[in-house]
C-alpha cells in the first residue's frame, strides 16, 4: 500500500485474509504514527540539538529517545530474537507469560479494588478538590463524564477500547472455525484483566477529567487541556503503549518473563523521580520539603498501605493476626508496605533485598527468591507430581495439592483454572473446620480470596 501503481504490472493477488489484521495496523501506523516520528526524529538527529542535549546527559538521545522512537515508530514492546533458540525460548516464554496471567489475574477482585488506589497517586498532579469533584460527576451522571471523555481524547479512548482487536478476532473466528476448546481459550486471554480494566478504566476517567477540569480553570486552551489530562493518565497510570513505557519494559519475549507485573512499580518509580527532579529545580530540596512530604504521601505512602489494608481485609484476620495487640500488626503495615513497594521499585536488586528481610519474620512461603511470576508457577507444578503420590499414599486430598494440580492445568491449556483452586480451597477448610465464617459476607470473602480467615 505504500508503493505507487504500475498499471502494466500484472500478479496474482493475495487472497490471504490473515493479512487484513497487519494490513489494517500498517495503514494506520503509516497514516497517523510515521509522519510524527519523522518530525521528531529531525529533532533528536539534529546536531545543535544533540549537543545542548549531551551537555545534560551525554546517553539519553541514544540509550532512551532513539529506542523511544524506535518504539514508537514500529507500535512495538516485544522485540523478536535474532538467533534460532532465541526465537524458540520466546514462543515458550509468550506461552508461559499468557498462562501465568491468567492464573494470578482472572477474578483477581483484590487486585482491581487495589487499582483504586490510582486516584491518590494522580493527586500528585492534580488537585484532590478537581479528583472529587469528578468522581461524583463519575458517579451521578457515568455516561456522560465517559462520552464527554472519549469526544475529546482519542488517548483516553484508545486505551480503554479494543476495537481493532475485536476486529482481528473476527477475522479469526471466520478464518479457523475455531473448536469449543480454542473458543474458551480466546475468550479467556481477551479478559484476563476484565476484572482490573473495569476499574482501572474508571480512574482513568475520573483522573481525566479532573485534570481537565483543572487545566480548565487555569486558563489553558481546549486543546492544551486535553494534552494535560492525558499527560496525568499516562504518568500517573501507566498506559501499555509503546510510545508511554520505559525501555525496561521492552525486550525479547524470554526477558519479558522477568519484568511481568513489575509495570505499576516502575510507573510508580519514574513518576516520584521525575516529581522530585522538578521541585529540586524549581525551589530546591529545601523550600520545597512541604511539595516532598505531599508527594511522598499521595504518590507513596498512601497507595502503599491501601494496597496492603485491601490485601488484610481480604485475608480476614483483621489488624491483631496473633491476638497480641494492634500495634505490631498497624505498625507492620505501615511500614511494611512501603518497604515492599520500595524494593518492588527496584528492577532485579529489589527482590534480593525483599528476600533477605522476609527471613526475618516468621513465615516461611515468602524465604525464596522469585525474579518472576513464571518461575514461582513452573516451581508449582514440579511439585505437583510429589503432591499426588502423597494424597494417594495417605488416602488424604490436601487443599494444596488440589491448587497445585489446578494451576499446573492452567499452566498446560492456558486457561484460567488456577483461579477455581481459591473457592474449593476454601470449601475445604470450611469442611474440615479450618475456617469458620463469621457470616455470608465472611463467607463470600472467602470463596473470592481463598483465604481461611481467623
Amino acid at each position: 500500500f505504500t508503493k505507487a501503481r504500475v498499471d502494466a504490472y500484472a500478479a496474482p493477488l493475495s487472497l490471504e485474509i490473515n493479512l487484513l489484521g497487519s494490513h489494517i495496523d500498517g495503514v494506520l501506523r503509516f497514516t497517523h504514527v510515521e509522519p510524527t516520528v519523522k518530525q521528531v526524529s529531525r529533532l533528536v538527529m539534529n546536531k545543535e540539538f544533540r549537543s545542548n542535549l549531551s551537555d545534560v546527559d551525554p546517553k539519553i538521545a541514544q540509550e532512551a529517545l532513539v529506542p523511544w522512537l524506535q518504539r514508537s515508530a514500529q507500535q512495538k514492546v516485544v522485540m523478536p530474537s535474532t538467533s534460532g533458540v532465541g526465537k524458540v525460548t520466546d514462543a515458550f516464554a509468550s506461552y508461559l507469560r499468557t498462562a501465568t496471567a491468567m492464573q494470578f489475574m482472572v477474578g483477581n477482585v483484590t487486585n482491581a479494588l487495589q487499582q483504586i488506589t490510582g486516584i491518590s497517586v494522580a493527586a500528585s498532579k492534580v488537585s484532590p478538590a478537581k479528583l472529587s469533584g469528578a468522581m461524583y460527576d463519575y458517579l451521578t451522571d457515568r455516561k456522560n463524564v465517559l462520552n464527554s471523555a472519549y469526544e475529546k481524547s482519542d488517548f483516553l479512548k484508545s486505551i480503554q477500547d479494543s476495537n481493532i482487536y475485536e476486529v482481528q478476532s473476527a477475522i479469526n473466528e471466520i478464518i479457523t472455525n475455531p473448536s469449543v476448546f480454542d473458543s474458551v481459550r480466546n475468550f479467556a486471554k481477551a479478559h484476563t484483566y476484565f476484572l482490573q480494566s473495569a476499574t482501572q478504566n474508571m480512574v482513568n476517567t475520573i483522573v481525566w477529567s479532573g485534570a481537565y477540569n483543572e487545566a480548565v480553570s487555569n486558563g489553558l486552551s481546549e486543546k492544551e487541556a486535553v494534552r494535560s489530562a492525558d499527560s496525568a493518565v499516562r504518568t500517573t497510570q501507566g498506559t501499555n503503549n509503546p510510545e508511554d513505557i520505559s525501555r525496561y519494559e521492552t525486550g525479547t519475549a524470554t526477558f519479558r518473563l522477568f519484568t511481568q507485573f513489575a509495570g505499576y512499580f516502575n510507573m510508580l518509580a519514574n513518576l516520584n523521580n521525575a516529581e522530585i527532579g522538578k521541585i529540586s529545580k524549581t525551589v530546591g530540596l529545601k523550600k520545597g520539603a512541604g511539595k516532598l512530604f505531599y508527594l511522598y504521601v499521595m504518590a507513596f505512602m498512601l497507595p502503599a498501605v491501601l494496597s496492603e489494608v485491601i490485601v488484610k481485609s481480604f485475608k480476614g484476620k483483621g489488624f491483631d493476626e496473633e491476638d497480641d495487640g494492634y500495634l505490631d500488626d498497624i505498625l507492620s503495615t505501615f511500614f511494611g508496605s512501603q518497604a515492599k513497594t520500595a524494593t518492588a521499585m527496584v528492577p532485579f536488586a529489589g527482590q534480593l533485598v525483599n528476600t533477605a528481610v522476609n527471613r526475618f519474620n516468621k513465615v516461611t512461603y515468602d524465604d525464596r527468591l522469585n525474579f518472576s511470576p513464571v518461575l514461582s508457577v513452573l516451581e508449582t507444578g514440579a511439585g505437583v507430581p510429589a503432591s499426588i503420590y502423597k494424597m494417594i499414599d495417605k488416602e488424604e486430598i490436601k487443599k494444596q495439592g488440589v491448587k497445585d494440580v489446578l494451576q499446573l492445568i492452567g499452566l498446560a491449556t492456558q486457561l484460567p483454572v488456577g483461579p477455581i483452586g481459591k473457592p474449593i480451597g476454601y470449601l475445604m477448610d470450611v469442611e474440615s473446620g479450618i475456617a469458620n465464617p463469621t457470616g455470608p459476607i465472611d463467607y463470600a470473602r472467602g470463596l473470592v480470596s481463598g483465604q481461611a480467615g481467623k
